[in-house]
């Protein structure tokens, strides 16, 4: 029928499909901040967030129609229920769709008794096309937990600087008389480095500069020769071995690299050690400014059923770049300003033209100096005015519609990588994810290299890219080699209404090898699953778990991936914390928890190339609390110029939905409404109100 106001209803056996996306914002801005702080900006995000994914999937226009259709309480539900699951428990609001008397509200104060921080988006949408809206729902009411494996390559070990800055490798003879790295009274000290237990390895590399600083004109100081000793295995390296890479700026003194490979019978779970034995030709010119070791292994985690796990990997990228032009190659001609390294191949490309840009020109805007090719990067506020950098952006898409779970990028440098920077575009702007220059104790964050860094709460919806650039401070003419190998982002959502909150550490860096941070994380009704991730700084030598008490939940030589604070807490002493029952049949108790990571870095500043052997955590520490239940009908929408034709149309979009995540259909459960929206306004005002206490 054509009367407006009409609402035809069917019970339907229908399959279901992709979901038509609807997007025409027209105005979307911000309050006011009551502060600028990182918690702020986080809340700001999640408003943004939350009213993409409602406006992509219909569910703000689908309330604007059953208001104006009279169904006021059925919008309200439609609302409701969306924040419910896109909303943290521990985060309040309100909604308001529409404008004058034809407006539909919706709030949840989650028991906040005040608010310390609040945050109003709001958005004006294109309102329905012409028509019938047609709306299929499916009720399922929990969904099952599926292994999902994730393979991960990660730095184990990272030494950044140069050897002979340290003692015993700072006297007259430097490597020539102390030939071991590491070395505890002129004999070799195994340095300890760690790979989750319950992980399956599949093999690692490890990256070895070499330097001569015998600056002669007439002559090219050779590589070392190093025996490379993992876990009682010898990688014997010639001199020969070694790739030329480049004089040293301003003088003649040479430049070496080295990657070797590790099978996984190399390497074992657990506690791991290696040294490096410096051989002839050394002698009192040689010189370690860099060595990483990174293992390749796969890990598994039980997800909720419908996950989608997005990698995207980045373009290795290194090189040196530098202010004026010099004789990088040793030909002769000091024409070269620079060159990209091709880790695979050895292969140099040298450029003869300047490559740098300001810092202020640089942060949070688009750059041409973001391909991978080395730049100069001068004007850093921090440390030294001026280093060589290189930098490299992926893309992350997400599907319109889709709620955004998690999402963290994976980074592992080489060479003299001193500091790092991780900004997000989310389509419209560039935020900062991560500096070294933030959260440290450190003045210049010199050596604040994070290895994973928290990046969902920047994304929206639709195109992302992430850049990663880092640099070598360069006091003086020091510009050094600095690489990217290795790194990606890992990003998980969903078209379906699972909930998932993240609560994300602070990234810091201490001033010496001990530093202990604090995080509180909720937990609500019907929690499942609550996952510690771990991201700590790439020579932690132990960390530990507690709940800021004396409940310790796992403390360990061994560095883990991820952690089940759950499994954990019922089989601790002093546990059932977060957990009632058994070990194994538990339920989490919903609730405010405190937890502490502590981690320690190495005892001597020499194994990690810091000047203090500074510990640090980063972002990438993260408490995950999942729910399995769908505290909502799945649904779809679609529009079309009859009721029956919208329904079909919804119908089939929702079997193709629920087909894609795994989810068997029983066609009698399926439900389908179509509604009249000829008579619904062009743009809709939307305004969300978030706050925290």
């Amino acid at each position: 029928m054509d009367d407006k106001g009409f609402i035809f209803t069917t019970d339907a056996v229908l399959g279901l499909v992709v979901v038509i996306v609807f997007t025409a914002s027209l105005i979307t801005y911000f309050a006011l901040p009551v502060y600028n702080g990182e918690d702020h900006q986080h809340l700001q995000a999640l408003a943004d967030s939350a009213l993409s994914v409602m406006e992509q999937d219909g569910s703000l226009r689908l309330a604007a129609i059953k208001k104006a259709r009279g169904d006021t309480s059925g919008a309200q539900l439609i609302l409701n229920s969306e924040l419910e699951i896109l909303i943290p428990d521990s985060t309040a609001y309100n909604i308001t769709v529409g404008e004058g008397t034809n407006t539909v509200s919706a709030s949840d104060d989650r028991g906040l008794l005040y608010a310390t921080d609040t945050v109003t988006k709001v958005k004006v949408i294109s309102g329905p096309e012409e028509g019938w809206m047609g709306r299929a729902w499916y009720k399922v009411e929990e969904v099952e937990f599926v292994n999902q494996q994730q393979n991960v390559t990660t730095t184990v070990w990272n030494f950044h600087n140069w050897l002979s800055n340290f003692s015993p490798w700072n006297n007259y003879y430097g490597l020539d008389d102390a030939d071991y790295w590491g070395m505890s009274n002129w004999q070799p000290y195994s340095i300890k480095f760690s790979i989750p237990d319950n992980a399956t390895i599949i093999g690692g590399t490890f990256l070895l500069g070499a330097n001569s600083h015998r600056s002669d004109r007439w002559y090219r100081g050779p590589a070392y020769g190093a025996n490379v000793r993992v876990n009682n295995i010898d990688h014997l390296i010639s001199s020969s071995n070694f790739t030329f890479l480049n004089l040293r700026p301003n003088s003649y003194e040479t430049m070496y690299n080295y990657q070797g490979n590790l099978t996984a019978a190399e390497l074992k779970n657990g506690a791991n050690n290696f040294y490096v034995n410096f051989r002839s030709p050394v002698d009192r010119y040689s010189d370690m400014p860099w060595f990483s070791m990174l293992a390749t292994y796969t890990t598994n985690i039980a997800l909720p059923q419908g996950i989608t796990t997005s990698i995207d990997n980045f373009t290795d990228c290194a090189g040196v770049a530098v202010p004026s032009a010099q004789d990088l190659d040793g030909n002769g001609a000091w024409n070269e300003y620079g060159f990209s390294y091709n880790l695979q191949t050895g292969q140099k490309i040298f450029f003869n033209q300047l490559r740098s840009v300001n810092w202020n020109t640089y942060l949070n805007r688009n750059s041409i100096y973001s391909d991978g090719t080395p730049f100069v990067l001068t004007g850093i506020p921090h440390g030294a005015s001026s280093g060589c950098a290189v930098s490299k952006v992926v893309d992350i898409n997400i599907p319109e519609g889709s709620r955004i779970f998690d999402s963290y990028v994976v980074i592992n440098s080489y060479g003299g990588v001193d500091n790092t920077l991780v900004e997000v575009w989310d389509g419209s702007q560039w935020q900062t994810a991560f500096s070294s220059f933030d959260n440290t104790q450190v003045n210049d964050g010199y050596g604040n290299n994070p290895g994973i860094i928290y990046v969902r709460d920047y994304l929206k919806n639709g195109n992302n890219k992430v850049r990663v650039t880092v640099w070598d401070q360069a006091p003086g003419s020091d510009y050094d080699f600095v690489g990217l190998t290795n790194c990606y982002a890992v990003t998980t959502y969903s078209k379906l209404p699972i909930k998932w909150e993240n609560f994300a550490f602070t990234s810091y860096q201490s001033g010496n090898n001990q530093l202990s941070r604090t995080k509180q994380f909720t937990i609500g009704s019907d929690a499942k699953q609550a996952l510690l991730f771990v991201g700590v700084g790439t020579s932690t030598r132990h960390i530990k778990v507690d709940y800021n008490n004396g409940t310790v939940l796992y403390n360990s030589d061994t560095v883990p991936f991820v952690l089940d604070l759950a499994a954990l807490d019922t089989t601790v002493a002093g546990g059932h914390v977060i957990t009632s029952g058994t070990a194994g049949n538990y339920t989490l108790k919903p609730g405010n928890y405190t937890l502490r990571v502590t981690v320690t870095g190495p005892a001597n500043a020499w194994e990690s190339g810091d000047n203090n052997a500074n510990a640090a955590l980063f972002s990438g520490t993260r408490v995950a609390v999942i729910y399995p239940k769908f505290l909502q009908n799945i649904w779809e929408t679609s529009y079309a110029s009859t009721a029956a034709q919208a329904e079909y149309n919804a119908g089939k979009s929702l079997n193709k939905t629920l087909s894609d995540a795994g989810i068997s259909v029983d066609p009698s459960l399926i439900r389908t409404e179509a509604m009249y929206t000829g008579d619904l306004p062009n743009a809709i005002p939307v305004r969300l109100n978030l706050w925290k206490q």
